[in-house]
């Protein structure tokens, strides 16, 4: 037991030949980030032998550790920190709780067992930061500058109106965004590296769902905006080779250019009918309204797919973060949740997406490639994949430079692991059925839905004793087993 100040506590294990251990379970604190806390007087406690050296590409942060084979002290490089934030003890609280033999054989607790909570629990790491308004804006400032929308928009007027108005719908945008996102169909066929964006079949789902394609947007402008938003940077040298996808995907900054994109294309149509108004001469007006139209019309709760997406937001509180659901996770640790992880991450404390994609392929999962499925239902099962990685993980804010963005966290890997068995028993439910329980039609014209749109229709999903028995069944069945063996 270590005791803290509340607060903030950066840390690393240093346990037997293993000098420096990160936690698998708590988030990771990047080098540069307690590099920059350490300038602007961060503490440390006094028994921390943090050394700070000029390495090859700027400070690095060494930690002295001795073996016990080692006749000397030895400097261990530490790459990332982890971090859990401590909470004050209440004043009743007593420090710690001991036990004393009254008589041989005869134990009694001084306290009570404390009653289940989240912040104790296998899901305590799990911690969505885009609720906090200062880790939106950061994101948002870097996707703004990312974008380039100031080419798009010339005038300083007309930046500033929609950089506003982009800002304070930036967290749906976020969560429509990862919803949309697959891989490159491209890199997956040739086995390349893969990251994460919106291709264009997710784009025409989008099209559908939203209702977009009509008077104002024809099929093919359409089609040439997806293009033009794709476009990838002149300069791409400090993108991770990953996000090298040649305009194939539309990464999270282009989704501003794609949403800036359409609401130019809305506001010309409402001036060729004549309808700009008192807004005639006033270009600013007219596609800062365009997006308001879009965004309150097409985009926005409660229209049904944003809906959709804030039903599976909330089912991690409802349904996942509960004591029913961890005690599955609990009783199956040892035998396959724990085995699954550490067979594929390769003893690492993350999975990679190409990694997520073979361990689902050995449990032949939405199997996307080698099979009998037509092209549409493959590239579907992709995007099934993606999604339960993508709902799972937790917002950065930087993605294409920082190799965070393509790993996943043992604390998100549960949460991924569960999405996907309730989404399995989701594609089942809606072979037989084409309405939910309010009566309301699922599909809207494609020939597969998307998995937001169906994740919550089975009713067991969506019931936490219900789908604690889905996912028992889960890993005591012989999907998992195939995987391991």
């Amino acid at each position: 037991y270590v005791m803290a100040a509340p607060g903030p506590l950066r840390f690393v294990f240093q346990a037997d030949r293993h000098p420096i251990a990160c936690s698998r379970t708590a988030p990771q604190v990047e080098l540069r980030e307690m590099i920059a806390a350490l300038r602007g007087g961060l503490g440390c406690y006094q028994r921390t032998n943090l050394v700070p050296e000029d390495g090859d590409n700027g400070v690095v942060l060494k930690l002295r550790a001795k073996q016990p084979d080692d006749e000397a002290d030895r400097l261990v490089e530490v790459i990332s920190f982890s971090t859990i934030q401590v909470v004050e003890r209440p004043e009743d609280e007593s420090v710690c709780d001991h036990y004393i033999p009254r008589k041989l054989g005869e134990f009694k607790p001084s306290s009570e067992p404390e009653d289940w909570c989240l912040e104790s629990s296998l899901f305590a790491p799990h911690w969505e930061p885009l609720s906090g308004k200062q880790f939106r804006d950061r994101c948002f400032e870097v996707d703004w500058h990312t974008s380039h929308l100031t080419s798009l928009l010339p005038e300083e007027g007309e930046t500033i109106a929609i950089r506003d108005l982009l800002r304070e719908h930036y967290a749906e945008m976020k969560v429509l965004f990862s919803s949309l996102c697959s891989v490159d169909w491209f890199a997956l066929q040739r086995g390349r590296a893969l990251s994460f964006g919106m291709g264009l079949y997710q784009y025409t789902h989008m099209l559908v769902q939203h209702n977009l394609v009509g008077q104002d947007l024809s099929l093919e402008e359409a089609d040439a905006i997806f293009v033009a938003a794709g476009l990838p940077a002149k300069d791409t040298s400090k993108y991770l080779e990953a996000y090298r996808i040649e305009g194939r995907l539309i990464q999270r900054h282009g989704f501003f250019g794609l949403l800036v994109r359409l609401a130019i294309r809305f506001a010309r149509g409402n001036s060729a009918r004549g309808l700009k108004g008192r807004f005639n001469h006033n270009k600013t007006e007219q596609v800062k309204k365009a997006l308001q139209y879009i965004f309150a019309k097409h985009l926005m709760y409660p229209y049904a797919p944003m809906k959709n997406n804030l039903r599976c937001v909330q089912w991690r509180e409802s349904v996942l973060h509960t004591q029913t659901v961890e005690g599955v996770f609990r009783k199956h640790m040892q035998a396959v949740v724990d085995p699954l992880f550490k067979t594929f991450s390769e003893g690492r404390a993350f999975l990679t997406p190409e990694e997520w994609f073979r361990m689902l392929d050995c449990m032949e999962i939405f199997p996307c490639s080698g099979t009998d499925l037509d092209s549409d239902s493959q590239q579907m099962n992709a995007w099934d994949r993606v999604w339960a990685w993508q709902v799972s993980a937790m917002t950065q804010v930087e993605e294409l430079a920082h190799v965070r963005s393509l790993h996943l966290l043992f604390v998100e890997f549960l949460e991924a692991l569960a999405r996907l068995v309730g989404l399995l028993h989701s594609r089942k439910f809606c072979e037989n059925h084409l309405e939910d329980e309010n009566g309301e039609r699922w599909d809207y014209g494609m020939p597969h839905a998307s998995p937001v749109s169906i994740f919550c229709l089975e009713p067991a999903v969506t019931d936490m004793e219900g789908f604690a028995e889905l996912l028992d069944g889960f890993f005591a069945g012989p999907i998992p087993a195939k995987a391991l063996s």
